[in-house]
């Protein structure tokens, strides 16, 4: 079994549908998100990777945990350039997407990610998350942020 398949069935997605307001309105406060005041750990089996504030408020009010989970399953398989990578979700057919890992725009993809199935916004995709390695308490942690907060 897969790990995003294995974390959905540890972490099920929660019953309750946003309504489309809720939903436009949560979209619409996306763009609140620069720069962080906490660094966030979500999860147990990555404990070297941290959410900053506006990473964190899309995998609460999306459902999104899973996304940080499969770019935090990626990241340290690949080499950073410049200390970064870039991670779009695109929208894949009618209920899927696609997770891209690059080290800068404009170079081929170092991974590619298909997901069968996702409920995520598609008026967020494309969906840009960047992760960058900080040097923090002597450790340098995984960053997970918007493209705003950098």
């Amino acid at each position: 079994m897969e790990l995003c398949g294995l974390l959905v069935l540890l972490f099920p997605p929660t019953e309750r549908q946003m309504t489309e307001t809720e939903k436009k309105d949560a979209i619409a406060s996306i763009a609140q998100f620069h720069g962080t005041e906490n660094w966030n750990r979500w999860s147990p089996l990555f404990p070297q990777h941290l959410l900053t504030d506006g990473a964190k408020y899309v995998a609460d009010t999306f459902g999104a945990y899973w996304l940080m989970d499969a770019i935090a399953s990626h990241t340290n398989n690949y080499k950073a350039d410049q200390g970064v990578q870039f991670w779009t979700l695109r929208k894949n057919g009618k209920d899927g997407c696609t997770l891209v890992g690059r080290n800068d725009a404009g170079v081929e993809p170092f991974v590619r990610q298909t997901i069968e199935y996702t409920d995520f916004p598609t008026e967020l995709m494309p969906f840009d998350i960047w992760a960058q390695r900080n040097m923090r308490d002597g450790q340098q942690p995984w960053v997970l942020m918007l493209e705003t907060e950098y």
